[in-house]
């Protein structure tokens, strides 16, 4: 398995929700992972916000 690491942009304790969240600054298009990217390793990275993104 390769390195992974994981961000969250913006999170305070107002800011608890999901925004955007990307894998190797790529926009994920469903909110789920392929365990093969997983195993790739890369950047996960979360950008908060203080409202649900409908």
């Amino acid at each position: 398995m390769a390195a992974s690491s994981t961000a969250s942009l913006n999170q305070s304790p107002k800011n608890v929700y999901v925004q955007r969240v990307s894998l190797n600054g790529q926009p994920l298009a469903q909110p789920l992972l392929a365990q093969a990217e997983v195993v790739k390793g890369g950047t996960l990275e979360f950008v908060m916000g203080a409202r649900p993104k409908l």
